[in-house]
């Protein structure tokens, strides 16, 4: 097994009863060194991955298309059990457990569920410090055969004060906030909610007029790796979809549904192996009934995605509903297409109030 690590190349999907060997040959790499510590196979080891698929839900890290991590999950009444999480030994140190971690966060945000658990082994004091280096603190600890089981909860909500909160928001004029005489969009008053709060926000807008999925799936990888460098607390925003259905000189959308959600498709799979992400519908502004059926239908999409990819996701459409006698009166008091100040702020307490946000900031 090669140690090298292609970071561009990492993405995230959820495993298929066809991975069951894979998941196998994974674990058994991973829980092979405390062999030799506590004198036996460690219990991970002698599951069978083929049932247990059906059972929880498995998160695999690829490189390249080769697994090189996973996490397990079990979404309980109360809580976001962390099962497993398995890492090839030979790609210690690169940050795929910490990515895990906050994916399964994620996960528990977006069940709305108050607490991550997991729990490990006496011995394996690595795991522990790594658990404890992101905010998992021990609960309780009891007698297991010849060892002990220790127990840790994380509680989901906001990064401790004076965490380098950093977040890349991208999307097309909507979210950069064009037409907005105060200049603050959604994303800056979002941003100064957040820090009235007490969070050491730093939110970049990445909105950019006219862009497509297709436009944001090639620029947000570049963009945003300088901006959320290793040590800062790095997350990702994406909200696009109104330009996707826009329609073009024939009458035709920019790009047909299949295509924006394969396009969704790439861009999640690989920003939730960067950082955790969360999704806002497109809103369906308009009183075009087809580019309404575009946007609406493109968001069922979307919503279904993130579903399955483990992304928090907002359904604007409700919002959209509401907002649009306002919004189109500002829009045709500017340029026909943009709302200004009112609108943004409206849409801007709207995702602000969102509970998968609020566990950010």
């Amino acid at each position: 097994m090669t140690s090298t690590l292609h970071a561009p190349r990492l993405r995230l999907r959820p495993a298929a009863p066809a991975d069951a060997g894979a998941v196998t040959d994974l674990v058994r790499r991973a829980y092979a060194p405390w062999t030799a510590l506590i004198g036996r196979e460690p219990l991970p080891m002698a599951v069978d991955y083929a049932r247990a698929i059906g059972r929880n839900r498995f998160d695999l890290l690829l490189d390249d298309g080769r697994p090189v991590a996973l996490i397990e999950t079990e979404l309980r009444a109360d809580d976001l059990l962390i099962v497993n999480l398995a890492v090839d030994p030979a790609l210690h140190g690169r940050g795929l457990g910490r990515r895990l971690l906050g994916h399964a966060e994620g996960l528990a945000a977006a069940a709305g569920r108050p607490a991550a658990r997991l729990f490990t082994n006496a011995r394996f004091e690595r795991n522990l410090g790594l658990y404890a280096r992101f905010g998992y603190r021990v609960e309780r600890t009891e007698p297991a055969g010849d060892s002990s089981v220790v127990h840790m909860l994380k509680g989901i909500g906001p990064p401790p004060p004076g965490t380098d909160l950093r977040v890349c928001i991208f999307g097309d004029s909507f979210t950069q906030g064009t037409g907005d005489d105060e200049a603050l969009g959604w994303v800056g008053r979002i941003a100064a909610a957040a820090r009235r709060r007490g969070a050491d926000l730093t939110a970049y807008n990445l909105g950019v007029r006219r862009d497509t999925s297709a436009d944001i799936r090639a620029r947000w990888r570049m963009e945003a790796g300088p901006r959320l460098p290793e040590g800062c607390d790095g997350r990702l925003v994406f909200a696009f979809g109104i330009n996707d259905g826009w329609s073009g000189p024939d009458g035709r959308p920019r790009l047909e549904p299949p295509a924006s959600l394969q396009n969704a498709r790439a861009i999640l799979q690989e920003a939730l192996a960067f950082a955790p992400t969360l999704v806002l519908g497109p809103l369906p502004v308009t009183e075009d009934p087809r580019l309404r059926a575009r946007v609406e239908a493109l968001s069922e999409g979307l919503s279904g995605l993130c579903m399955e990819l483990g992304a928090p996701f907002l359904d604007l459409g409700p919002a959209a509903r509401d907002l649009l006698p306002q919004w189109q009166a500002e829009a045709e008091a500017g340029d026909g297409v943009h709302p200004n100040a009112g609108s943004y702020a409206a849409l801007a307490g709207v995702i602000d109030r969102w509970p998968a946000w609020r566990a950010w900031t």
